[in-house]
């Protein structure tokens, strides 16, 4: 069994995760918050449960140094984004001083938040959406919306293996545009899937479309307007799409600017529900609804 993420992390965190982990299974973890000056909490799917431990600006910028392999430099990218991606999926969210240059965040000059997103596998998870998501056998475009925590990144990281698998479903070649690493670092996402890692999703489309053959494409988190272009060009090639977007209900998509001109692309647009039982089907929404509504 491989060791648990945090215990690379510098003391106290083995520890004091290691004794939380007997009192609640990791498997129900969500998040991990550390604030420089308050007690670190843990999220979980039945609620936040605060740990024994204040960690000091040092404790922050220690762990934020591990993360960054000791070079902030390197990892300028990722934290003008706000976030880091670390081995097995799990994102880091940072808050701090931040840098601005030309009118964009630049980087961050002192680092006092820490937010561990936990990446969990439910291997599985997907196959009851799977009969919505190709009724008869025959994969339709999908879009899986729920908000945070609410298990989109998971479902959809499972339908990518279900379906190169071949589980259930004839199997497919499956190209995966992982724009921060969360959907398929250090995960099984099948034999037959090739991954384009910490490309922007509609260069990676693009690329994908014009030299790797998919069957299938795959994509975390759309709803930037560069996206659409790419979005199209794999339906005028009759490529599905599997993707997420933010959202908790069909009023927050159809009042989007960017994402409601997307609908009509998705046959099947599924919303899922938030912790504490993320991933359950709630509504599903048709593209004519979307056009009429």
């Amino acid at each position: 069994m491989a060791a648990p993420f945090w215990q690379s992390w510098p003391s106290p965190w083995p520890s004091l995760l290691e004794e939380t982990a007997r009192k609640r299974s990791p498997s129900s973890w969500m998040e991990i918050r550390i604030r420089a000056g308050k007690p670190a909490a843990l999220r979980t799917l039945d609620g936040e449960h605060f740990l024994p431990f204040v960690p000091s600006l040092e404790d922050v910028a220690r762990l934020l140094s591990l993360f960054t392999e000791g070079s902030l430099h390197a990892w300028e990218a990722e934290l003008a984004a706000g976030f880091l991606t670390l081995p097995g999926g799990h994102r880091v969210g940072v808050a701090g001083r931040g840098v601005v240059r030309d009118g964009r965040v630049h980087t961050f000059r002192q680092v006092t938040s820490l937010n561990v997103r936990v990446a969990r596998e439910v291997r599985g998870g997907s196959l009851p959406l799977l009969p919505l998501v190709a009724p008869q056998g025959r994969l339709q475009s999908s879009l899986l919306v729920a908000p945070p925590g609410g298990g989109k990144t998971t479902l959809l990281r499972d339908l990518v293996r279900v379906l190169s698998e071949g589980e259930g479903i004839p199997p497919r070649q499956v190209t995966v545009i992982d724009e921060r690493g969360e959907i398929t670092s250090g995960f099984d996402v099948g034999p037959r899937t090739d991954v384009l890692l910490f490309l922007p999703k509609s260069q990676g489309m693009m690329m994908a479309l014009r030299t790797l053959g998919p069957e299938v494409l795959a994509v975390d988190e759309v709803g930037r307007r560069e996206d659409g272009e790419a979005l199209l060009e794999a339906a005028r090639g009759g490529i599905p799409v599997l993707a997420t977007a933010h959202g908790r209900d069909r009023r927050d998509l159809q009042g989007h600017p960017l994402l409601a001109p997307l609908l009509p692309l998705f046959p099947v647009v599924l919303f899922l529900s938030p912790p504490p039982r993320p991933g359950h089907l709630l509504d599903l929404l048709s593209p004519r609804e979307a056009v009429l509504r």
